[in-house]
């Protein structure tokens, strides 16, 4: 809050107010209303990931841990946090530690590789792009040394290679538990190695759906506030908000949102006031979605007290 407090006050009330009095209300209702496919399309792409890893939960589980997960984040740092606080859940919704573990990991590192290249794509459609060549190089190098990573720690044999050598050199009696949970998460790893063409295809289309939807939501807000914007420059501001919303210095990306947008925009030659409507917009459309799954929380909460109850008397 004290980012986002610096953030507002840095620009002149006037400057806000004259944002404010000619928004419009209904592109900003339609891009609120897209977070319900974006949420469906979440709870999808996990779904088809625990398939592979034999993990048994239903749809309408998975929506709900989405919508959880959205509404715990706003008390964790980070999108890292987030991720933790998503394995946790589904850990508890599965019993399966070490394949949901996995699968956590497994997703977010695609779904960040994929938003690298859509912004370097995006960026080498944008003329005007600024950040040349620091951003284009920054977006490809990182999408290497992820893409390598999550090759290596998700292929067969790598894990067979490193499960072979944790039992042959790890003594059985030092640090048992550990060791045990090792053995158990590379068991599973390897699995995503052997995705098919046809589920290869489903998973990328899943992922880059859930973009151009999160670009079309942005493309609304900004046409709420006024912003003359082309679309290759909010997909590539878009990628660069992703990589700051890994930092793990605000909650819920309030501040650091508003801050990255500001930055982003204003150096592709958009006012500073209206970028960071757009920031404050976007966190509300969080918010939003984070009070669904509170009361998601607290109407399972309520009902697991009554359900006791009942047994009780």
């Amino acid at each position: 809050m004290a980012l986002l407090s610096l953030l507002i006050f840095l620009q002149p009330f006037g400057e806000y107010a004259a944002v404010w009095e000619q928004a419009r209300l209904w592109p900003v209702m339609l891009a609120y209303g897209l977070t319900v496919p974006m949420v469906l399309l979440r709870a999808w792409q996990a779904a088809c990931l625990a398939r592979l890893q034999r993990i048994s939960v239903g749809f309408g589980s998975l929506v709900g841990l989405q919508l959880a997960t959205t509404f715990y984040g706003l008390f964790a740092p980070g999108i890292v946090a987030a991720g933790m606080l998503r394995w946790y859940r589904l850990a508890r919704l599965s019993g399966e530690t070490g394949a949901t573990l996995a699968l956590v990991v497994f997703s977010r590192m695609l779904e960040i590789e994929i938003a690298l290249l859509l912004g370097l794509c995006f960026w080498l459609a944008d003329s005007a792009a600024p950040g040349a060549p620091a951003l284009p190089m920054a977006f490809a190098g990182l999408f290497l040394v992820l893409f390598m990573a999550r090759y290596a720690a998700f292929h067969p044999q790598v894990a067979a290679v490193i499960s072979g050598l944790v039992s042959r050199w790890w003594p059985v009696g030092r640090l048992a538990r550990l060791r045990a949970h090792l053995l158990d998460l590379l068991a599973v790893t390897g699995r995503y190695g052997t995705l098919t063409a046809p589920a290869w295809a489903t998973l990328l289309l899943n992922i880059l759906a859930g973009h151009m939807l999160g670009l079309l939501s942005v493309g609304l807000i900004a046409l709420a506030v006024g912003m003359d914007v082309g679309w290759a420059t909010l997909g590539w501001a878009r990628a660069v908000l992703a990589l700051a919303l890994l930092l793990p210095i605000t909650w819920a990306g309030i501040g650091l949102r508003e801050a990255t947008l500001a930055v982003a925009l204003v150096a592709a030659g958009q006012p500073a006031a209206a970028a960071v409507t757009m920031g404050l917009l976007l966190s509300l459309r969080v918010l939003i979605e984070a009070c669904a799954g509170g009361l998601g929380e607290l109407h399972a909460w309520l009902a697991n007290a009554l359900q006791e109850k009942r047994l009780s008397s």
